[in-house]
């Protein structure tokens, strides 16, 4: 099972406020809006299949993409579309006895220097890492 979303399925504003250095290993917190908490709440459903039933979950979670806000600009953890589908191809093509668990989160995020969030998991796991650079894309656009 593949489900990917925002990033606050799985950390909301009680993580994006306040902590650095998140992990995907962090409880799951996503927030008090109805929509956070629907996709926290689909999320744990995946996470307790998993490890009842022989289900392998790999879920890809992103911050942003490249051009999706027509000029209204990017979010901070931004990533092209190409990087996104990268992602998706390596969690359908991951050997899963390689995987620690049934159960597998994945930040796709463009890595940025205060380090609030990573994608080291994606990248030691899946052997994943964001190839194109959103910033230096959104200034070409803009020119």
């Amino acid at each position: 099972m593949l489900p990917t979303g925002p990033h606050f399925t799985h950390v909301g504003h009680t993580y994006t406020t306040y902590a650095h250095d998140i992990e995907e290993e962090a409880p799951i917190r996503p927030g008090l809006g109805i929509y956070q908490l629907s996709k926290g709440c689909g999320s744990e459903i995946c996470r307790v299949f998993s490890e009842n039933y022989n289900i392998t979950v790999l879920t890809a979670l992103f911050f942003g993409f490249v051009g999706a806000w027509d000029g209204a600009g990017n979010l901070p953890f931004t990533v092209t579309f190409a990087d996104a589908a990268r992602l998706v191809r390596k969690c359908v093509e991951a050997p899963l006895e390689n995987l620690p668990a049934r159960f597998n989160t994945f930040f796709a995020t463009a890595e940025q220097p205060h380090g609030q969030y990573h994608s080291r998991k994606a990248a030691e796991l899946l052997g994943w890492e964001r190839r194109d650079d959103p910033t230096a894309m959104e200034l070409r656009a803009a020119l």
